[in-house]
This record gives C-alpha cells, sequence and structure tokens, in this order.
C-alpha cells in the first residue's frame, strides 16, 4: 500500500512537472506570437505600417548623431508622426539626416530635443506640422525643402534662427511659427506665400530685414504678423504690388527695392559630433550661412585643403571621414542667387580611436530561443532518468 501510494505521489511530481514545462513552451510561443502580430520596432525606431507606408511613431535610441532609417519592416518610411522624437530618448538627439522618403513631419514630432543644433528638412517633404521644432533651444539653422507647401504653427517657435528662406513651394505660413526667435535678423519669404498667419515674427527682436521674393504681394495677413522693432524693413521687387519704398505693407515700412548692388552671401557651418575620432562620420551643416538679399544656391566643400572643392549640394549638409587623428582644415564656399561668393575655412580636430559603434537590437528572438532549448533539455532529461 505504501509502495502503491509513493508510485502514485511520484507520478503526480512527474505530471506537474512536465505541465510546468508544457506551460513554459507554450509560453514562450505566445511570445513570439505577440512579437510578429503586433511589435512593430526596428533598432532605433517604434513604427506603424498603413496602406504599405511606414509612419515613425517612437524612437528608443541613445541619440546624439541619428539617421532616419527609408524603410522600415520592408516599407518605406513616408512619414515623422506626431510627438515620434519628443520623449527622453528623443531629447538627445544632436543632429538628425531625414531620408528623401519622408514627405510629412507631423505635429511637435521634435518639441523639446533642446540638443538639436540644426536640421536640413528634404525637398521630399511637403508638409510641416504644428510646433515640429518648438522649443528646439540649441537648433541655429534649418534649410526647408523645395517641396513644403505649408508651415504648421508655431513650427519653429524659440529657435535660435538667425536667418530663414522660406522657398518657393510654400503658401502658407501658420501662426506664431517663428514667435520669440530673438536671434533672427534675416527672413526670406518664397515668392507663392499667398498666407501669412499671426504672430509669425513675434518677439523676433534681432529682425532686421524682410525680402519677399514674389512678384504678388500675400493676400492674407494676420494683423499682428510682425512685432519686430520698428527699424525692420521690407524688400520687394520694383515691378512687384508691394508698396513703395516707406510706405506700409501690414504695419512693416518697405526699404529699398531687390535689384540693387548684391550683397554677397556669408559662409559658416557646424559639424557633429563636436569632438569626432577617426573612422567617424562626421555631419557638417552650412544652414546657418545666410545671404542678406537673396538666397544661397549652392554649397562646396574642400576636404583636402588643396583649393579643390571635391562635393557641392544644393542643400547644406554634408559628411565626411578621416582615417587617421590630425587637424583637418575645411572650407566651405557658399554661392547665392546672384553668383557671388563666400568661404569660410575651420580645422578640424580628429581624436585617436573608432568612431563608429555597432547598434545592436533586443535580443527577444535570442532569448526565446535559449528559453525553449532549456525546456526541451530538462524534458529530454527527464525522459532519460525514468527509462
Amino acid at each position: 500500500m505504501l509502495y502503491l501510494f509513493g508510485e502514485v505521489e511520484s507520478n503526480m511530481k512527474k505530471m506537474k512537472f512536465e505541465l510546468f514545462v508544457c506551460m513554459l513552451l507554450i509560453g514562450t510561443c505566445f511570445v513570439v506570437t505577440f512579437d510578429i502580430v503586433s511589435a512593430e520596432q526596428e533598432g532605433d525606431y517604434n513604427y506603424t505600417i498603413n496602406n504599405g507606408e511606414a509612419t515613425i511613431t517612437g524612437y528608443i535610441g541613445a541619440g546624439d548623431v541619428i539617421t532616419i532609417p527609408s524603410t522600415l519592416g520592408g516599407y518605406p518610411t513616408v512619414e515623422i508622426g506626431d510627438y515620434a522624437f519628443h520623449s527622453i530618448n528623443g531629447h538627445l538627439i544632436t543632429f538628425v539626416n531625414i531620408p528623401s522618403s519622408v514627405t510629412s513631419i507631423g505635429d511637435y514630432a521634435f518639441q523639446y530635443c533642446k540638443k538639436l543644433t540644426f536640421v536640413t528638412i528634404p525637398n521630399s517633404v511637403t508638409s510641416i506640422g504644428e510646433g515640429v521644432f518648438v522649443h528646439c533651444t540649441s537648433m541655429a539653422s534649418v534649410t526647408i525643402g523645395s517641396s513644403v507647401i505649408t508651415i504648421g504653427d508655431r513650427a519653429f517657435s524659440y529657435c535660435p534662427l538667425s536667418s530663414v528662406y522660406i522657398p518657393d513651394s510654400v503658401t502658407t505660413i501658420g501662426n506664431y511659427t517663428f514667435q520669440y526667435c530673438q536671434f533672427l535678423t534675416y527672413v526670406t519669404i518664397g515668392s507663392n506665400v499667398t498666407t501669412i498667419g499671426d504672430f509669425v515674427l513675434d518677439n523676433c527682436n534681432s529682425l532686421t530685414s524682410i525680402t519677399f521674393r514674389g512678384l504678388i504681394a500675400p493676400t492674407t495677413v494676420g494683423s499682428h504678423w510682425n512685432t519686430g522693432p520698428i527699424e525692420v524693413r521690407g524688400h520687394a521687387y520694383a515691378d512687384s504690388n508691394f508698396p513703395a519704398p516707406g510706405e506700409k505693407f501690414y504695419g512693416l515700412t518697405m526699404g529699398m527695392v531687390i535689384g540693387g548692388e548684391n550683397k554677397p552671401p556669408v559662409a559658416d557651418f557646424t559639424w557633429m559630433p563636436s569632438n569626432p575620432k577617426a573612422n567617424q562620420t562626421i555631419t557638417f551643416g552650412a544652414a546657418i550661412s545666410k545671404d542678406p538679399d537673396g538666397y544661397i544656391i549652392l554649397y562646396e566643400w574642400d576636404w583636402n585643403n588643396d583649393g579643390v572643392y571635391e562635393e557641392s549640394y544644393t542643400a547644406s549638409p554634408a559628411t565626411h571621414s578621416w582615417i587617421q587623428a590630425d587637424n583637418y582644415p575645411v572650407t566651405l564656399q557658399v554661392t547665392d542667387n546672384d553668383g557671388a561668393t563666400n568661404t569660410k575655412k575651420i580645422t578640424i580636430s580628429v581624436n585617436s580611436g573608432n568612431g563608429d559603434t555597432d547598434n545592436k537590437g533586443t535580443p527577444g528572438f535570442e532569448l526565446v530561443f535559449v528559453i525553449c532549448a532549456i525546456a526541451i533539455s530538462i524534458l529530454v532529461w527527464k525522459k532519460k532518468r525514468n527509462i
């Protein structure tokens, strides 16, 4: 009787153990299934898929200089979603490369990214949402792509921009777009702008010049669109329908007409990371270059200090690396729309060490594989003991 009782107890323990292992395996399968069905993450990015297109919804990387992938999950990345980088991790970004697959940047996508220094919005983007870069308090320059049609309310509020060129593609500038950009001195407004919102240039206390490239003045203008210093002057072509010099355009005093003596552009650039290492890709941005009476059409880079410009672009960003630690003079030449040029040379100190780092993903699959292997090994071991 005692023997039978012991055998029953042993069988019960065996059944409980095997039940535990089975539950472990079943739970693992649920983890795998859940991951396949609902987890939409690749590398440092969370995203959603809609009609075969990817929208970035979050960022979990380490910040610094980042390059947004042109595809996620095998689908083209077409949108940076609302609040996508407005997070603890997103606020660590110092520079972002936006791929040409992106056509839209959602509301408050980079809000409070206070370490972000400059941005180039590619020519593929047609819409900049509300408050996209609001309170990016280190962002001294921005290049707006030539396909942008609308700029949302507060898109660049509280940014320390020094100058802004709004391309001819833009038709609508939202309310408060550049409010409290207190270092802003020059603004150029493209030829197709028809609507300028209210308080667009509110409290831009360093503003000196607003240039209109269009022959037809905007027809819808907020009554308080410009509250800058009274010394600010507007400039337009003589054959446009803007008021004559000395007259008012919605409170702005018009100054000298465009077409007088051309003022040359001013070349300048920044780079990230600020302390680069050998073999590390360095991103150079020249969006802080400016032209007081027009716009810049060409950026040329001399990497070897030989007087030859090895690379040229119509937009400001460029990348380069050096294989050895040393001091390397870099020269930028900019050309404005009237053919005038200007150069800037800065010596870049490159330190020793490997600047490339691997970005490891979350080892979800590997963890599941190890759990399965352990569970199967336990079952095999138990079977052998019972033989």
